[in-house]
């Protein structure tokens, strides 16, 4: 049998597997299971006849089949190379990691969690948000729309910088 693609699971009272071409929970014996797991470390075990039959019924079924998906392709992905340089709809500028806030719900109060991203002093240059603001001019020619967000930390404690850069935009944009 070539290795099916599987995953296998047990309760307390019952052995299953975790069909992932079906995307099906099954329940099998606990032979099958226990021939099910020799298979997916590849060996290859002795089974009762009983066992033979519950696997090639299940097979039959449509079940534990080896095959894997190797591409996945979005359905837009012939289109990417053109709607990236010229249908861009969106930018946001992150224009601090500052705030004067500080809410308990906020996830960059966050103090449990090493990885996550904390509030800081970072803050986006005049450079840097004219260059977006920029960006999306050129790479949304064909789009009907262009949308400038604004993301912080808060960003109003960037008033300046967020006047100036929509000031820009509305100037590029009109």
């Amino acid at each position: 049998m070539e290795t099916p693609f599987i995953h296998l699971v047990r309760s307390p009272y019952y052995c299953y597997f975790f069909d992932v071409n079906t995307n099906s929970i099954v329940m099998v014996s606990e032979e099958a299971y226990a021939v099910l797991g020799q298979i997916l470390k590849g060996v290859s075990p002795p089974m009762s006849a009983e066992c033979s039959a519950e696997l090639a019924r299940l097979k039959d079924e449509g079940y534990l089949s080896s095959k894997r998906v190797r591409e996945i392709e979005h359905p837009l992905t012939q289109d990417l190379d053109y709607i990236l340089s010229r249908m861009v709809g969106k930018i946001t500028l992150q224009l601090t990691q500052s705030c004067n806030l500080r809410c308990a719900y906020c996830i960059y109060s966050e103090t449990t969690n090493d990885k996550q991203r904390k509030h800081s002093a970072k803050r986006m240059s005049w450079e840097t948000a004219k260059a977006g603001i920029d960006f999306l001019a050129e790479h949304s020619i064909d789009n009907d729309q262009a949308n400038v967000g604004f993301y912080g930390g808060e960003p109003l404690l960037e008033f300046e910088l967020l006047k100036k850069a929509t000031l820009y935009a509305e100037e590029r944009f009109v």
